[in-house]
């Protein structure tokens, strides 16, 4: 469980303490008042204190203590238009109080998003978002993002060029290149220091120090001012972290590797943080790349644990290069998280680990609500066609079959023949597409953890006919019309088509797929 610590009673404390020196009390209460920054004035006014001798506090102490970071909740994200090559018009509905996953093969689109929502978040790592580059006069991007500040919704488009004033700065950001920063000495996490208060800290400590500068003396209470902002406050958050670092790196196994974490004074802006192994050595030196990486994990989990207001957290393939074992665990530990994530990943294992948790509601869609006692997960498949078209967002629990037949239907009825090459191509890559998922759906029922699926000769039809027994003849038949599809549209295949399908050809296996699909109850 994450150390809780309450840097309101804190100061509450320290001001209400008998005995108290005037000056150390409005210094304190200014520090307070504008959230870690002192004004001149303040200054002036403390300073007239210590001259004059009084002897009631000249700044009063406000009632809500701390200027709260704001409580973020992303609520959609629609991609309009434009953006590298994802399709347009797909709208990702987040789950507010558990996870969202976008499950989907490499090359899916998944990465496109994810940039997007670095961007969004001001992520430390500038990942580049470009204009659709297959297209030879790109034109503006464009995406909606939903979100609500402290409970009010707000809708900004944006170009992803210009400047957006957001407070979706305050989402944290994890992917394999934020994993490198986290295991190199860096700075510390200037939203966990601050939603805990060190901006207030920070101000009274630069405080005593410009009395002293302007040759006051402090020493009535200098020794309890910095003591409040060190060992009273500052080294407990310092151990805060690193306990609940230690319990974090426990849950992977990983409490043998004597990793150590370093930290400067944290009441420093200028403070680093820094995780070293045995004789102070650097990690990547001494650790495989999955320890370095649970390492990241566990210091990237236990900053965003401590946060005293709890934000969106974004993942972006967080377990390449992690045994099964490790997996399992990870999946176990953001179950438990109590941040809202959001987890890009195309490992079958981490997903059915999250699908079959125990305290787990798998969602039907965004409207779903929450049981007691579970964590709500909401699932979408990201899917593509072919080269050109990536990024289509599907709820898991659809059928994509009936997702790529949608499309083939659409230009089925609304162009005549001869087609052209263009909606042949759409047609050839959509009904294929349609064939390797009835494969899934139909004959297996999504019951294996991988795509049977058929780039490269990948589907072995005589096998998989011996698999379905009474069915083998509709597996023929989808055999037959993958065949005649291979080299028509994006595909590289063996087989090979010598003259155009015609567009009675396309229904015909339209209408085949559509039936299986509908015969299966899918």
């Amino acid at each position: 469980m994450p150390v809780i610590l309450d840097y309101r009673n804190t100061i509450q404390n320290f001001i209400h303490e008998s005995g108290r020196s005037v000056w150390a009390k409005d210094l304190v209460a200014a520090a307070v008042t504008n959230n870690g920054c002192l004004t001149d004035n303040q200054i002036l006014l403390i300073c007239e204190d210590i001259e004059n001798g009084v002897t009631s506090p000249s700044i009063a102490l406000p009632g809500n203590i701390g200027s709260a970071i704001p409580r973020i909740e992303l609520k959609t994200l629609k991609h309009v238009a434009n953006v590298n090559r994802l399709v347009p018009n797909q709208t990702i509905h987040f789950c507010h109080d558990g996870i969202t996953v976008l499950f989907g093969a490499n090359g899916s689109g998944k990465s496109g998003y994810f940039r997007i929502l670095n961007k969004l978040a001001s992520g430390s790592i500038n990942y580049s978002v470009m204009q659709d580059i297959f297209n030879e006069n790109p034109q503006p991007m464009s995406i909606e993002v939903t979100y609500a500040e402290n409970g009010t919704d707000h809708t900004d488009a944006w170009d992803l060029i210009s400047p957006l004033s957001t407070p979706l700065g305050h989402i944290s950001v994890f992917d394999t290149n934020y994993a490198k920063g986290l295991t190199n000495e860096h700075d510390s996490n200037i939203y966990l220091f601050d939603s805990m208060g060190l901006n207030i800290y920070r101000g009274i400590a630069d405080g005593v120090r410009r009395l002293k500068e302007l040759g006051y003396d402090v020493s009535s209470d200098e020794t309890d001012v910095n003591n409040l902002c060190t060992a009273n406050y500052s080294d407990k958050l310092v151990r805060a972290l690193e306990i609940q670092f230690r319990e974090e790196l426990k849950g992977f196994e990983m409490d043998y590797l004597n990793v150590s974490l370093q930290l400067s004074d944290i009441t420093n802006p200028l403070s680093k943080i820094k995780l070293t192994i045995k004789n102070n050595h650097e990690l990547d030196v001494v650790l495989s790349e999955a320890e370095q990486k649970c390492c990241a994990l566990a210091l990237f989990i236990a900053e965003c644990e401590l946060l005293d207001v709890k934000q969106p957290v974004i993942f972006d393939d967080p377990v390449n290069s992690l045994d099964a074992c490790v997996i399992g665990m990870f999946a176990n530990r953001i179950v438990q998280m109590s941040s809202p994530i959001i987890l890009f990943t195309h490992n079958t294992q981490l997903l059915a680990e999250i699908k079959y948790a125990d305290n787990v509601d798998l969602y039907k869609d965004s409207s779903s609500t929450r049981r007691a006692g579970k964590r709500g997960v909401l699932i979408y498949e990201v899917l593509r066609n072919c080269p050109e078209e990536v990024g289509y967002i599907v709820n898991y629990h659809e059928c994509k079959c009936k997702h790529y037949l949608a499309i083939a239907k659409d230009v089925l009825d609304n162009h005549s023949s001869p087609l052209t090459p263009v909606y042949q191509k759409q047609l050839a890559d959509n009904l294929r597409m349609a064939t390797e998922w009835v494969v899934d759906e139909v004959f297996f029922r999504n019951l294996i953890p991988n795509r049977f699926r058929g780039r490269f000769d990948n589907i072995k039809w005589t096998k998989l006919e011996e698999m379905v027994g009474q069915n083998s003849a509709d597996v023929q038949a989808v055999h037959t019309i993958y065949q005649k599809l291979s080299s028509v549209g994006s595909h590289v295949g063996a087989a090979h088509v010598q003259a155009p399908l015609r567009k009675d050809q396309y229904q015909g296996f339209y209408n085949t797929l559509k039936a299986l699909v509908d015969n299966a109850g899918i």
